[in-house]
């Protein structure tokens, strides 16, 4: 299991380092990333797309193209072949990428002060109390959340409500994930979800993907 970091300088990115980025994608995401109206956003999918390039080269698929993405009708990204599985997350300017040989879910998250009202939905009583106790670990709990449902290849807020913690690990429906604290930043939250207890990772950041 392979994580790359980035931490992004917004300012550094010059016009022709995107456009190159840019064109190295299928059209279609090509024009999902342009109509983002934030440009923020764009870097952020970009540089992601970008850390998954690296991954994969660094795991010795020297061949790989971001052109070879496929896409799912709602848009996520996957790999033309069931032998790796991958997760990109980025918040501010963090931008993180996680490939395995296992279904995996990796999100970043800021750690900033959370806010206690209008988590019904999304957490469970003993959840919100620990929140409403410890306001910090907002960023934590939904990290871990978010990662299990990306590992599960399920979206939106009512799956995130779905997923039942345990200290270590999560369950969604019938499966269970082990769900990892990742030190990327000590300015993020970050977790991975994974089918193995105790996974063998490695962590590099790249400057420049």
């Amino acid at each position: 299991m392979l994580i790359l970091y980035n931490i992004l300088q917004f300012d550094d990115m010059t016009g022709g380092q995107i456009e190159d980025w840019l064109g190295q994608l299928p059209l279609a995401k090509q024009n999902a990333i342009t109509r983002l109206t934030n440009i923020e956003d764009r870097l952020r999918s970009l540089a992601g797309l970008q850390l998954l390039k690296s991954a994969m080269h660094q795991l010795g698929e020297d061949t790989f193209q971001l052109s070879q993405l496929c896409f799912s009708p709602r848009g996520k990204p996957y790999l033309p072949t069931t032998l790796r599985h991958f997760s990109i997350s980025h918040a501010g300017q963090l931008v993180a990428c996680a490939i395995s040989s296992a279904p995996i879910g990796l999100d970043v998250e800021p750690r900033l002060p959370g806010k206690t009202s209008g988590l019904s939905h999304y957490f469970s009583p003993a959840e919100q109390a620990m929140i409403a106790q410890q306001p910090s670990r907002l960023g934590e709990l939904w990290t871990r959340k978010e990662a299990v449902v990306k590992a599960a290849g399920e979206a939106g807020l009512a799956a995130i409500a779905s997923v039942e913690l345990a200290p270590q690990h999560a369950r969604l429906g019938a499966a269970q994930w082990w769900t990892h604290p990742l030190a990327l930043h000590a300015d993020y939250h970050a977790h991975l979800a994974t089918p193995l207890a105790e996974p063998n990772w490695q962590i590099k950041r790249i400057t420049h993907a």
